[in-house]
């Protein structure tokens, strides 16, 4: 799993959970807006987020592997 796709997948995974985890606290903590929306908004943005960061280092994979499994046979 060489190449950028598994680096940005990982990035934006990272990058979703803890978005997902500070609107989880927010809404914890009584606030119902922060930053001028609901945070469900910023939590639903957290989840889309980590279903990106899966759907990329998934394309890195079987990229990889359909490169590699198509060699001719001798």
């Amino acid at each position: 799993m060489n190449g950028p796709l598994p680096r940005i997948g990982s990035l934006v995974g990272y990058a979703g959970l803890l978005l997902a985890i500070v609107a989880l606290v927010a809404r914890a903590m009584g606030h119902r807006e922060f930053w001028e929306h609901e945070s469900i908004t910023y939590f639903q943005a957290g989840i889309g987020m980590m279903v990106l960061g899966c759907f990329l280092k998934l394309e890195a994979l079987t990229c990889c592997k359909g490169a590699k499994s198509e060699k001719p046979a001798e």
